[in-house]
This record gives C-alpha cells, structure tokens and sequence, in this order.
C-alpha cells in the first residue's frame, strides 16, 4: 500500500508523519487523528528495525529518534538521510570497498577535505561553508551533482553525463574540471556523494525493512526517485510526505512531478493535511492566489488558516529605516525573520545589521561560524586587557597575529603580561584595537575581504557597545534556507537579479521553479508579512495580477 501526505505551509506534515511511525511501532494508538483522514493503519503491527525512515535533513531524523530516546545506530533501523542509508546497504553487502569508506570520510573533514584539496590544486575558488555559487569550485560540484540525479538514470554512463554539463553551463572550463575531478576521486581512491547515489542505483542492494517512510519527497529528483521505486516495492506500506508547491532546490534536480504522480508507481491513499496552524488569514489568501494563479503543475489543496486575521504590508523606505524598524519588532517581543532571494543582498543586509549592532542568527550558522568566534575571541582579549584581568598567553598571540606589531615587541608585551608588570605603552595598544588590527591579515585568516569586513564590523559594534539583544530573536537568510521556519513577522525583499528575471522570461518550467520559491517565503508568517520592494521587484506585481488587493502601501 502507498500513502502520500500532501502538507502545506504550517499543516504539521513531520508531525503527521511522526504519529503515523509512533503507532505502526506501538508507541502511541493515533488512530482516532489517522480516521479524520480515512486512513487505517495497524497499531503496534511493526518493531522500529522493520521500519526505514528517510529525509534529506539529519536534524528531522535525529529530533524523531531523540523523542523515542533511541540511539541513532542502523542496528535500531534503517533510520536517516538517502545518502547515508543508501552507503550502509552498499557497505552491508560488500558492494563498496572499505578502503574507498575509509579514504573519504575517516578523518581530516571527510569528503570536504578533499573538494578543497582538489581545488587548491586546480586553482579555482571554493568554500564548503558558503552558499555562493559565485565561486567556481561550488558552481563545479553544483552542476556535477545536477547532472548526475538528472542524466545518469536516462544513460547509465558517466562520460555522457559529463558531456550534458555544456547543456546546463555556459563555462565549458567546469566540464574540464569536472573531468579532472573524476580523475582525482580515482587516483587518491575515494567515492563522492553522487558516486554512492549511482552504486546503489546500479548496484540494487535490498531494503530489507517491510515499511518504508519517507519525508520531504518533493526534494525528489530522477536518480534518487529510481533508487526509491526499487526500494519502495515489495513493502508492506510506502509512505511519502511533502509538498509540491515547496519545491525550491530544482537547481539540484529536484523535480515536482515525482510527488505528484509517483511515475511506475501510483497511489493507493492520498491525505491533504487541512488546516495551517501558521498561517492567518490575508497571507493564506494572498499567497493561494499566488501559487493557483502561476503554477500550472501542482497537485491541488484546500486547506484552512489559523482564526486570526494577520497583516499584510508593503514598506516603501531605504533599507536602513528597514532595519531599524526590525530591531523594534523585536524589541517588542516578536520574533523576525528577514527573507531575500539571493545571497548577495543577504550579505548587505548582514553588513548594516552589523553596522547597526542589531544582533541577528542565521539558520545554517556554519555560514558564519568562522569569523564569528574570531570577533568574539578578540572581543574578549580587549575586554580583558581594559578590565585588569589576566589574560593567557596565547589569546595575547592570536589578537597579535593581526597586528603588524614586531615579533620581539609581542613577545616583551607577552612576558609582561605574564609577570603583572605590564608598561603603559602596551595598555594603550588596545585603547582602539580597530587601529592596530591589519585588514589584509584577517581577510586572509578568514579566507575573503569580505569576511573580514563584516568580522571588523561586528567588532566595532561590539566594542562600541552598541549591540543590544532584543527581547524575540531576528533570523536572516535566503528563502531557499528559510524553508520549514517560521517567525511572527516575515520581512520579505521582493527584489530578483536580472538573470533570474531573463531565466524566467524565456521558460514557463523555471518561472514555475520561481513562483514555488516565493511561495514558501510569503508562507513563513505567522502574524504579519511584510514585503519590501526594491531593485527588480517580483512577488508585487503578480500579486496584483492575480487580484490580491488586501495590502497596506505604507511610505
């Protein structure tokens, strides 16, 4: 039997599809939530070994297991992402040498430690911790990994799938390196993300669990769907969860359609969740208007949002004034999440954030982690020095380091710190760190110029003791990383660069693609949502095509 669990934006999808593995296992009898859908399922019918859970985020996978208080550990079930199940089969039959295993992932950073080697060798730019696909070495992996889900099923044949990426890149350069980089993978004898996707399509290694699970299926593309449909026959049940309308990762390969008709495969029991416990009103009704006016291809749902009416707004002002009426949102008790398309504008709004020492998060913190315990460890320094306290050797070492202060004259600061007796001169170097600090040396300990403006920023802000942290937590980041989050008040820049707006103008699947993106930023509000046009808005003008007239213009 094969159920799909269509949930929109705030419907409790993952918590659905919890209850449904929290009764097939006996933890918990939801059959009464289960029949307000017409579905049946067995109650304590399954022990948890017999039950493989899939979803392409660790953090779903491990949040379920912790609430069952079960150590993740494939001895306990077939329980993780696709890429992690699918290397535990391959290695449980043999089907992959362990010294491949063993090269890639023991030690020294795992398959990362090798893209940056390959491309410090190569001489191209790359950064596993940033989401920019300005920079050659994460276009490169980018673009192999959507050629290898999109083509490798179609040709089976890696030369042919290697060929196809001068369809899909206007840098024939990449395609050399994308050759060079299978060279590599074999001269140094390791596998890569995509190689375990291709083993295991090729290869078939058995599912042996009699009920498959899977959550957000509409990240989907065509080689992890064929990998699916070979595991999901013969079970008992195949359960899917997602929504087609939240697709936003179709630059990897993601594909709707696979959520929508389960192509070699069908449906036995469809449930639309039907009600949002998000949403209010206005934005419920502005973005169905959005998505049923633009997207052709979705599978269609009704569902309900929450009682409260909401606010729907558009702020016409310079984005400073922008800011600083986030800061008081926040200050007032709701939390904000700050949403643009691209990651360029997310780092201008970082800088002003910083500038104006509004304390913000970002969901995926590795994006900044670096250069954020640099600030805060020269942050503490300073503070140290001006407050008397003791501070170690070698937290004196590293704020030197980015100075241009002669060894032998930190090494005699050092000592005299060490015995207490420290001269005037070596108090008044921290008087105005900024001063003393040397760009060119941190851009290069954080890897860019523009890391180490936003380090030096925050710095400043911190020692000026202007960063205040509000009463409600503000996030910023992309929409595509803001998916399945959540705030009281969504701040949405309506703006798209100009090759998004040539893209979309020339092709109706990829303004499909762009319609879903937005989409899932007008759906993160839970009180008020907000949209700021600028440069070359998007999301307003169709919303006024599509009849949605309910938004305040305020100046």
């Amino acid at each position: 039997m094969i159920v799909r669990i269509f949930g929109p934006p705030g419907t409790g999808k993952t918590y659905m599809l919890n209850r449904i593995v929290y009764h097939l296992i006996g933890v918990e009898n939801n059959s009464p939530l289960l029949g307000e859908y017409g579905l049946q399922l067995p109650f304590r019918a399954y022990k948890m070994s017999q039950i493989a859970y899939i979803s392409f985020m660790n953090s779903a996978v491990d949040e379920l297991l912790n609430r069952l208080d079960v150590k993740r550990d494939y001895c306990n079930g077939p329980w993780g992402t696709l890429h992690g199940l699918a290397l535990h089969l391959l290695i449980r039959d043999k089907l992959v040498p362990k010294e491949l295993v063993a090269n890639t992932f023991a030690g020294r950073g795992g398959l990362y430690y090798w893209r940056r080697k390959f491309t410090y060798e190569v001489g191209i730019p790359y950064d596993p911790q940033e989401e920019v696909r300005t920079l050659l070495g994460n276009q490169l992996f980018d673009a192999l990994s959507y050629a290898v889900n999109v083509y490798y099923p179609k040709y089976e044949d890696m030369s042919r799938v290697l060929d196809k990426l001068y369809d899909i890149t206007d840098n024939p350069e990449l395609v050399q390196y994308a050759e060079a980089w299978e060279r590599f993978k074999v001269q140094n004898k390791i596998i890569d993300f995509d190689d375990i996707l291709v083993l295991t399509y090729t290869a078939r290694p058995a599912l042996d669990a009699p009920v498959l699970v899977v959550d957000e299926f509409q990240d989907f593309g065509p080689l992890q769907y064929e990998i699916f449909k070979a595991w999901a026959e013969g079970r008992d049940f195949t359960i899917v969860s997602g929504d087609d309308d939240q697709v936003v990762t179709e630059y990897n390969g993601s594909d709707p359609r696979f959520l929508v008709e389960l192509p070699g495969l069908g449906s036995d029991f469809d449930v639309v969740l039907k009600q949002s416990f998000r949403i209010p009103q206005v934005v419920h009704e502005a973005s169905q208007r959005f998505i049923k006016t633009y997207v052709r291809y979705r599978y269609p749902k009704e569902f309900l949002p929450r009682d409260a009416q909401g606010i729907f707004v558009v702020l016409k002002q310079p984005l400073p004034h922008i800011l600083r009426f986030v800061k008081k949102v926040a200050q007032s008790g709701q939390s904000v999440l700050i949403l643009a398309r691209t990651n360029a504008l997310v780092r201008d709004i970082e800088r002003m954030l910083l500038t104006e020492g509004i304390e913000y998060h970002r969901y995926k913190a590795r994006v900044t982690q670096v250069w954020r315990d640099f600030i805060n460890r020269i942050h503490a320094v300073v503070k140290a020095v001006k407050a008397g306290k003791k501070v170690r050797e070698t937290d004196l070492r590293f704020f030197f380091r980015f100075t241009r202060v002669p060894e032998e004259k930190v090494n005699a600061i050092a000592k005299a710190f060490a015995s207490g007796n420290v001269p005037l001169e070596a108090y008044r170097i921290f008087d105005d760190p900024l001063k003393v600090l040397d760009f060119g040396r941190v851009a290069e300990f954080l890897g860019s110029q523009e890391k180490a403006d936003m380090a030096l920023r925050a710095l400043k802000a911190l020692l000026d003791g202007k960063v205040q942290r509000p009463k409600a937590p503000i996030y910023l980041d992309t929409i595509h990383a803001a998916k399945g989050r959540e705030a009281d008040v969504v701040v949405l820049f309506d703006t798209i660069t100009p090759r998004i707006f040539d893209g979309i103008r020339q092709d109706r699947g990829s303004f499909e693609s762009e319609m879903r993106v937005w989409y899932v930023g007008m759906t993160r509000a839970r009180k008020a949502l907000i949209v700021v046009p600028l440069d070359i808005p998007l999301a307003l003008p169709l919303l006024r095509k599509a009849g949605f007239s309910s938004m305040k213009v305020l100046a």
